[in-house]
């Protein structure tokens, strides 16, 4: 019951990206327009008035993010490639110990 949340959303997110809503809902549009042409009384087939038609077709990422995205991308391998971190060594210093002071 904990994977129902996760399948529905990875089959939202393929049915948006493989376009299947978009066939699905332009098949709803044929068939409304079939019926009002069957009627008698045609109604104009007007894609840009419907508004899940426009957000299906749109991009899913702004062209003006991508360069952005990728400069970014460029950035972090080029810090990745500088000078590797300094990894502290103990310093082995000797101490001369001659025990307790004598009184």
């Amino acid at each position: 019951m904990r994977r129902v949340p996760a399948v529905i959303l990875i089959l939202a997110f393929a049915a948006l990206g493989s376009g299947l809503l978009l066939h699905v809902h332009n098949a709803a549009h044929a068939a409304e327009h079939a019926q009002h042409d069957h009627e008698h009384h045609p109604i104009p087939l007007d894609t840009d008035s419907c508004d899940l038609h426009g957000k299906l077709t749109l991009p899913m990422l702004s062209a003006g993010v991508t360069p952005l995205l990728v400069a970014l991308g460029l950035f972090v391998a080029f810090l990745t490639q500088l000078t590797p971190a300094w990894n502290s060594t103990f310093a082995h210093v000797r101490l001369d110990c001659r025990g307790p002071p004598a009184c």
